[in-house]
């Protein structure tokens, strides 16, 4: 519980409280290795470069390259970044359609 954010602190303290079940997607929350969070901060910071028109796009390769450049990082590094945000991109945009496909049922 205390390794939670703020949010979630409030809803397991009030599951806790009403004697009810922690909600799965607290429970459930997958855990993010160390040295990893470098690659989801990068992928949040730049989240805001998304070309939007009708639906928003992937994030820019210059993006990426440029996160890298400003950052200092090493070719090996650039690499990296690039292959660990690409891979987001690509689980939040299945992640989106999961979603798309759910409201459409409902």
């Amino acid at each position: 519980m205390l390794e939670q954010g703020p949010t979630e602190r409030r809803i397991l303290e009030q599951s806790f409280k009403m004697g009810g079940r922690i909600p799965a997607a607290i429970q459930n929350a997958p855990q993010l290795f160390m040295g990893l969070e470098l690659y989801l901060s990068a992928w949040l910071d730049l989240n805001s470069c998304r070309n939007s028109g009708m639906s928003a796009g992937p994030i820019p390769w210059l993006a990426i390259h440029e996160y890298a450049k400003e950052l200092e990082f090493d070719d090996d590094q650039r690499e990296s970044l690039h292959y660990h945000i690409v891979a987001m991109d690509r689980a939040y945009f299945q992640h989106r359609e999961r979603e798309r496909e759910r409201n459409k049922g409902g």
